[in-house]
């Protein structure tokens, strides 16, 4: 069920010149799962998609799953060890992981929202529109991916406040006689994890083992080499975009009447502008596709969204 409300819509005139119109739309999703039965032996929710990735090789897949009394599109997989306080617990430096899956939350958001606002001034008109979400996870493989694989500053992730250079190793390069090169080793690196570990006596104390950084990338956001992991790179999925901007002229009649026109209007336009978001690397509003579904809450290696800036000639016969 979708529940949805118009805002106002007004037309004052300002300076008795200027014409504004402005609405606004604001739906709240509430797809609940009243009730379910999962086939025998199937717990913690009925998997609409079983393994998201299967490729990755992990042991304990991420899933996609419907539970009873929840929100639809359930995330699921193996989570951080944390404490009390929700600090992740370390072992030998490195982040533990949960030995069952658990659920995480819904992508689906508390709010979508929308903000249009239509405005002229003589023969200029334009509009401005906004457009986004409130609320709802996304899980990003492609920032989980590309951490892995080095090509992240990650400068920007609120799940892991910890920059790729630094820590990194560091060699001087020169070159013999013969032109090979000879590295020499000036910065070992290494990282110490945010977090807590167990002590000798088995209490919890702040972690202080330094690893290298590669290796708790490495565990962090792939637990090794089986991205099982789905709490490293699920995010807050909320966003606001620019969606458009359009600025116009429409030609007086009298400018038209030795042509075959009736009317003319010729307009920029720009799409996609601007995206405010706290998601690293992708734009939140996006899915997958995995056994014919498309899935969202899921985000796999995809395509960057695309800005546009160009002309619209709207003209009338």
């Amino acid at each position: 069920m979708v529940l949805a409300s118009i805002g106002p819509s007004f037309c004052p005139v300002l300076l008795t010149a200027i014409a504004e119109a402005v609405e606004s739309i604001n739906c709240r999703p509430s797809g609940v799962l009243a009730s379910i039965s999962p086939p025998d032996g199937v717990s913690g929710g009925y998997p609409i998609v079983a393994d998201l990735f299967p490729n990755d090789g992990g042991s304990a897949d991420m899933e996609y799953v419907a539970v009873e009394g929840e929100l639809l599109g359930q995330i699921k997989g193996l989570t951080f060890q944390r404490d009390a306080d929700g600090n992740i617990i370390h072992e030998d430096g490195l982040p533990l992981m949960s030995a069952e899956k658990s659920t995480i939350g819904s992508y689906q958001p508390t709010a979508r929202i929308g903000w249009l606002n239509n405005f002229s001034f003589g023969n200029w008109n334009g509009s401005i529109l906004f457009d986004g979400q409130i609320g709802g996870l996304i899980y990003s493989r492609s920032h989980a991916l590309y951490n892995t694989s080095g090509v992240l500053e990650n400068n920007n992730d609120p799940n892991l406040d910890m920059n790729a250079l630094n820590g990194r190793v560091v060699y001087d390069i020169s070159y013999d006689a013969a032109g090979e090169p000879v590295y020499d080793l000036v910065d070992a690196g290494g990282v110490v994890g945010p977090g807590v570990m167990y002590d000798a006596n088995g209490s919890l104390v702040p972690n202080t083992v330094e690893v290298p950084l590669r290796d708790y990338y490495y565990k962090f956001y792939g637990n090794w080499f089986n991205r099982d992991n789905v709490e490293a790179a699920t995010y807050d999925a909320s966003f606001l975009k620019l969606r458009e901007v359009r600025f116009g002229y429409t030609f007086p009649k009298e400018q038209l009447k030795n042509t075959a026109l009736k009317g003319l209007t010729v307009s920029f336009v720009g799409r996609n502008l601007a995206l405010f978001s706290k998601v690293p690397t992708i734009d939140p509003e996006t899915y997958s596709i995995r056994n014919g579904l498309f899935v969202q809450g899921y985000e796999s290696t995809s395509m960057p969204s695309l800005r546009s800036i160009g002309f619209s000639v709207n003209a009338n016969l």
